[in-house]
């Protein structure tokens, strides 16, 4: 624990660091003077006597001048260590909004375009009649499913942008 030492004349006060919640749950009544609430709540001694009780710190302060009392709480703060303060690093930057939308929609043209790759080398290794036949078995398979276990897709509605229209829609 850290203690501050006061010598006023033949009196030296000990008072202990106060912790912010307790200075933070400190509560001033009206009509009394702050600094001695203060000095009252950290005081440990007396010139070798130790203090028990705020009430009794408080008699003890109530006895010095009020010009000694606020010398003493300079003093008192003044030979406390800084406080520590704590910083966070590293903490995550989002991208701007902006940015964020022409990122999706570039990705999302990076797949169009590895899906059109794909579908040319299926043409050219199957041929389009069979792979329009395969398509045709998959909704098939789906529709008689009932849709059980498919997820529905996201709408991109939620991110400000269009998916791009297929080249082969006619609407």
């Amino acid at each position: 624990m850290i203690t501050v030492e006061v010598k006023i004349l033949q009196y030296t006060f000990h008072f202990r660091e106060l912790s912010w919640r307790e200075e933070g749950s400190l509560k001033f009544p009206k009509g009394e003077d702050r600094l001695r609430l203060i000095l009252s709540h950290a005081m440990t001694q007396v010139s070798g006597l130790a203090v028990a009780t705020r009430e009794e710190a408080m008699k003890v302060l109530l006895a010095i001048p009020s010009a000694v009392i606020q010398r003493m709480f300079v003093i008192y703060k003044g030979n406390l260590p800084n406080p520590r303060r704590f910083a966070t690093t590293g903490l995550y930057k989002a991208p701007e909004p902006g940015n964020l939308i022409k990122v999706i929609a570039e990705v999302e043209q990076r797949r169009d375009d590895i899906m059109d790759k794909v579908e040319r080398e299926m043409e050219q290794k199957f041929g389009r009649k069979e792979i329009e036949e395969t398509l045709a078995q998959e909704r098939q398979m789906l529709k008689n499913s009932k849709m059980r276990g498919v997820s529905k897709p996201s709408t991109d509605e939620r991110f400000g942008i269009q998916p791009p229209r297929d080249k082969n829609d006619a609407s």
